[in-house]
């Protein structure tokens, strides 16, 4: 049930303070207003609102056809039963992964919940966007049914013509089309922006453009290289970067042509010598555009000219192996701008279907003993792309991770923050012995804490989001014993955690049930 902002007011506030006008309700609903007795109108609003709102409105359609019922059960009871309390309200935030796994299941929504569902889709897009491939065909007839329903879902679960959303769409849909046509045949996509770019204003134009990352090659370098003089900021800093993730653009090129003149290796060392000045050409491929926090300005440049040439490049130019490399820079005076602009490019030429190289270089900076003034920054940086290495080298990233030093129970510790984002891109649970790791580490940890800080108890919610749930048994075990002083602050977070796991195992499990 929802109401309007005039009544939710008069809720909280009371009907003496907030004014019940014809704005409290739907206009169905005024002659309610107008014959209830004023020390009850309030209520005779709220009940009038609950009844209409569950009796549903007239179709839009007057000779609608009947809602087809396909045989069988669109999904388990038992799955449907946690979806039910799910949208209750108990673990609410589970949601993503009840719809994730319903489409790893092959399984649609309960036609009993498509209301509320629809509902909470209209109110976040997210959700939007994972339940339309879910409606089945009760769901489809229901949105077609509601204009409001049709308007949004309509388009969300059908892009089987991108070109009509392309020309008529809104600007998400528009961008949903171009990353269609995108993935079926990129010079077309490209051919398509290229004929609107003219025309379109500059907000667009960053988001049509960042869409080009998806397929990029050099066949898209022209046009970037023509974006490079938009008058629009944002839109040359974005062409920027596509042309420093296309290894052999004309723009690494250049930079690796002025880095040359910059860099002379002499074993054991390597010496620089940094320009005196940043010329207009260098500011075109966006060196010395922005200040970089923590880095003087000539610091900046090197750090801009780093990023913007492919990591492989230096094991041929020095003739070193990669931990060479690594180990070069990070004894450097410059080491902040060297390792900083490495890791950077590290991350920006990954692309889509990275080569084994390139995954090398990946799994080095993203587990090496760097600096402290750039092991953070390194983490934080690769964390957020490591959904496209192969499970298997993320899992020696983050292996790495967990037997380094340091607090397992922070929030933005990069295991965690890794396995939130893993999360939230598959329903895939994590590999059970990596996340016994986890577990143990978040166990062993708080052994030395007293009292749970808001990062440690953020961080045990983490863990409960995303930990395999398999690990249940040994969540419920392990602990400081029962007589442990500082149990009286822990107990909350680990009783959350515990009780977080048992549900997405129940709600797992759910899915494997059989109906009889």
């Amino acid at each position: 049930m929802s109401f309007s902002p005039v009544l939710h007011k008069a809720l909280l506030a009371g009907a003496a303070r907030v004014p019940l006008g014809d704005d409290s309700v739907d206009a169905a609903l005024h002659g309610v207003l107008a014959n209830a007795p004023a020390p009850l109108r309030l209520w005779h609003l709220v009940a009038a609102t609950d009844l209409w709102q569950r009796a549903g409105l007239t179709p839009q359609h007057s000779q609608a056809q009947a809602a087809p019922c396909p045989p069988g059960p669109t999904c388990p009871r038992a799955a449907e039963r946690v979806l039910q309390l799910i949208l209750a309200g108990m673990h609410s935030e589970q949601l993503p992964h009840w719809l994730a796994l319903a489409r790893q299941h092959d399984m649609k929504v309960p036609h009993g919940l498509l209301v509320p569902l629809l509902e909470l889709g209209m109110q976040k897009p997210a959700v939007r966007a994972d339940l339309a491939p879910l409606l089945g065909q009760r769901g489809h007839w229901l949105v077609a049914q509601h204009p409001d329903w049709s308007a949004q879902y309509g388009v969300a679960a059908d892009l089987a013509a991108p070109e009509t959303h392309w020309q008529l769409g809104t600007l998400a849909q528009r961008c949903a089309a171009l990353l269609a046509m995108r993935r079926s045949d990129p010079a077309a996509a490209l051919a398509t922006l290229a004929s609107a770019w003219a025309s379109e204003p500059p907000e667009q134009r960053v988001a049509f453009l960042a869409v080009l990352s998806t397929g990029l090659g050099l066949a898209d370098e022209a046009f970037l290289e023509g974006v490079l003089d938009d008058k629009r900021k944002e839109v040359r800093t974005l062409a920027q970067q596509l042309l420093a993730a296309l290894p052999g653009s004309q723009l690494v090129e250049r930079c690796k042509t002025r880095l040359a003149g910059i860099f002379r290796h002499a074993p054991p060392e390597l010496l620089l010598t940094l320009p005196d000045a940043c010329d207009k050409a260098m500011k075109r491929d966006g060196i010395g555009v922005d200040a970089q926090r923590g880095l003087g300005e000539k610091a900046g440049w090197l750090f801009d000219l780093m990023r913007s040439v492919p990591p492989a490049h230096w094991r041929a130019a020095w003739q070193l192996a990669p931990e060479d490399v690594v180990a070069l820079c990070a004894r450097h005076e410059f080491s902040v701008a060297l390792l900083g602009g490495l890791v950077q490019a590290c991350a920006r030429t990954l692309g889509d279907l990275p080569t084994r190289e390139a995954i090398e270089w990946y799994v080095l900076l993203a587990s090496a003993e760097l600096p402290a003034a750039t092991r953070m920054i390194s983490a934080a940086v690769l964390a957020r792309d490591m959904q496209r290495l192969p499970l298997p080298d993320q899992e020696r990233i983050v292996l790495r991770w967990l037997a380094a030093p340091g607090n397992a129970l922070r929030a933005d510790a990069p295991a965690l923050e890794w396995a939130e984002r893993r999360a939230g891109a598959t329903a895939d649970p994590l590999p059970l012995d990596l996340s016994l790791r986890m577990l143990a580490g978040a166990q062993h940890a708080m052994r030395a804490v007293a009292q749970p800080g808001y990062e440690a108890q953020h961080g045990f919610r983490i863990l409960g989001r995303t930990l395999n749930p398999a690990v249940l048994a040994t969540a419920q075990a392990n602990w400081p014993a029962p007589d442990w002083e500082h149990w009286p602050r822990w107990r909350d977070p680990v009783d959350q955690l515990v009780d977080t796991l048992q549900f997405r195992l129940t709600m797992h499990a759910g899915f494997l049930e059989m109906d009889e």
